[in-house]
Order: structure tokens, then C-alpha cells, then sequence
């Protein structure tokens, strides 16, 4: 892969000698790829003994378009934060790019569900989306602009394609903006807070459970305990359809706000930073 970057960092170079060569969106620029949008016959281990050596069958709908490799969405932010790139790409479902974009002082975009094409079963998850990372929201916006549109393997990326315009600081002017810094600071009902994880975990254990199940197989000692009390819960989780249901009524108050304003803006994560080795739920 080193001399293919070589060879492609000579042929970029010869390109913006040319006054007549077509310059692409991020000719010249570095960039990395989080390790699960895959490149074909390149090593995928994820950070996995599970994974030590395997090889990727095929290659992530938004590697075809950047002949670039990948690391994860935090690390991506430190390369990033330290210089070493100015945009990467990530995947989230709860933050997963939009906590290291904040933690490391950097913008980061969740696209809306169907913007970016993914890989099965994810892309059909409607939590989950590929997305951009970057040292400025205008470096954002030009990779995002590079990444959607419809792909022959993905049945959810949505058609026609769609481009977002560079952003300036008068295009804010005149938008209603909802502010909710802490986004209700109530007390929650015990029945209440046990329905909402109830739905959460119907929705979370019929598409990652099955995922972690099949690549765990006979091999669960391998994994953290952390990974087996996930996969555990998942395979316990209620109906998937009386969770979507749910997650449609705990929409409404967001879709009745936003009748009313442009956007609502509060906090991605709830803390500036967390410990390099927190502690985290242990497996019986």
C-alpha cells in the first residue's frame, strides 16, 4: 500500500503542475478510513484477536471512492488534533464520531440515515451513518460533499444525491434555534426509565446482538467482558417491532419542536473527556 501512496502522490503532483489537469475535492490532502468501512484484500483485524489476520472480502461502499487506508474514529481524532491529517472518516450510531470530534476539538458530522451508503446490516440500521470528521466545519462539509449518494449495494442510500452548500456565518441569519443545554434535568420515573431501555435494547439486540453472536461463535473467551455481558443482554431484548414503535412516540416531542424551529442545538457529550481506562460493566 506505501508505493500505491507513492505512486498516487506522484501522479497528484504532476496533476497541479498541469493548467489543464482536473484537480479533485481533496487532491493533495491526507485522509484515513475507520477500519470497519473495509478495503478489499487488505487486513481487517478491528483491534481484534478474533480478527488477527482475516482479509477483507470486499471494500466499504466509501472506500471506493479514496484510495486510503483506515484506523478508527478516535483515533482518527488524534491524528487529526496532532497534525497528521486534516479530515477522516467515521462511523456512529450514539456519537461514535460526533464524542471524539468534541473531545478533540474538532467538528464532526452524523449524516442523516440514508445520506451516506454503508454495508449490510448496518446501512439498515437507521441509528447508524458514515460520516465525515474535520479541523474545521468547512473541511467537514467538502468531504461530506465527496461521501453521499445512491451505491448498488446499499438499498437504503438514498437517491437523487446530495450536496451541502459551504457554510458561512450569514447563512445562520434569521434561523429559529432551540437551545437545551441539559435536555430536561428531571427526575424520571423508575417504570419509565426501564421502558425506555427496554426499547433501547430491542432495537440494539435485533441488529448488533445477532452481529456479535455470529463473529463470537466458540470463541468467547477471547472477548472482554464488557463485549460478552453486551451480547448476552442483546440476545435477552424484547420484540424488534414494539421498539420501533416505541422509538416512533419518543420522536414526537423532537418532530413537534422542530415544527416550530430550524434545529435544536445541545451538547454532544456530557463531559469534557473521560478516563483512558474507565471501568465499565463486568461480566458474572
Amino acid at each position: 500500500m506505501r508505493y500505491e501512496a507513492y505512486a498516487a502522490a506522484h501522479d497528484a503532483e504532476a496533476g497541479f503542475s498541469d493548467p489543464a489537469a482536473r484537480i479533485r475535492p481533496l487532491e493533495g490532502t491526507p485522509l484515513l478510513f475507520k477500519e470497519e468501512q473495509p478495503i478489499a484484500r487488505r487486513i481487517i483485524e478491528e483491534g481484534s484477536l478474533l480478527e488477527q489476520g482475516a482479509m477483507a472480502i470486499a471494500s466499504h461502499p466509501l472506500v471506493e471512492r479514496f484510495p486510503a487506508p483506515g484506523g478508527s474514529s478516535g483515533g482518527a481524532g488524534v491524528a487529526m488534533a496532532s497534525g497528521e491529517t486534516i479530515r477522516a472518516t467515521g462511523s456512529d450510531i450514539g456519537g461514535s464520531i460526533r464524542i471524539p470530534a468534541s473531545f478533540c476539538g474538532l467538528d464532526g458530522f452524523k449524516p442523516p440515515f440514508g445520506r451516506v451508503p454503508g454495508m449490510a446490516p448496518f446501512n439498515s440500521d437507521t441509528y447508524c451513518a458514515d460520516g465525515p470528521m474535520g479541523r474545521s466545519v468547512a473541511d467537514v462539509t467538502l468531504l461530506q460533499n465527496v461521501l453521499p449518494g445512491p451505491h448498488h449495494t446499499d438499498l437504503a442510500s438514498i437517491r437523487p444525491r446530495y450536496e451541502l452548500a459551504i457554510p458561512a456565518a450569514a447563512a445562520a441569519v434569521g434561523m429559529r434555534v432551540a437551545l437545551c443545554v441539559n435536555l430536561g434535568d428531571f427526575d424520571v420515573d423508575p417504570a419509565v426509565e426501564a421502558n425506555a431501555r427496554a426499547t433501547a435494547w430491542a432495537h440494539f439486540g435485533a441488529i448488533m446482538g445477532p452481529f456479535i453472536s455470529e463473529i463470537v461463535g466458540a470463541n468467547s473467551e477471547m472477548l472482554m467482558p464488557y463485549t460478552l455481558n453486551v451480547s448476552e443482554r442483546a440476545a435477552q431484548s424484547g420484540q424488534h417491532a414494539r421498539g420501533l414503535a416505541a422509538e416512533a412516540a419518543s420522536y414526537e416531542p423532537l418532530g413537534k419542536l422542530l415544527e416550530g424551529y430550524d434545529a435544536l442545538l445541545c451538547p454532544s457529550p456530557t463531559a469534557q473527556g473521560m478516563a483512558a481506562e474507565p471501568v465499565g460493566p463486568t461480566h458474572r
